[in-house]
């Protein structure tokens, strides 16, 4: 699925939605960096064999559901991989402003 997004995104043509800033793409960059650094994070915090479903499989068990955690990212934002992605796509937007990109946001 992700193929077909960038196969859209790099075949039709792009129109800017606001003039070419020289300085715009540098806060773009900081707040998708300060989003892969928080996805990152978060991803530490979870184990990755339940949260992709491997686990399930190998088991044939149901996932063992844990208390709500309010420690860490999870005590700032309720959903910190939203978050960070939320960051990084903001980011590119101001990087590559175009329409395209916008609605990919």
């Amino acid at each position: 699925m992700l193929a077909a997004i960038f196969y859209l995104y790099f075949s039709i043509e792009k129109t800017p939605i606001w003039s070419p800033n020289p300085i715009l793409p540098y806060p773009g960059i900081l707040l998708a960096l300060a989003g892969i650094s928080w996805v990152v994070r978060a991803m530490k915090r979870y184990n990755l064999d339940e949260f992709m479903g491997l686990e399930q499989l190998r088991t044939g068990q149901k996932p063992v559901h844990n208390k709500l955690i309010i420690r860490g990212l999870n005590g700032r934002v309720r959903h910190p991989l939203y978050f960070g992605t939320l960051l990084i796509v903001v980011g590119v937007l101001f990087i590559f402003p175009n329409d395209a990109m916008f609605a990919f946001a």
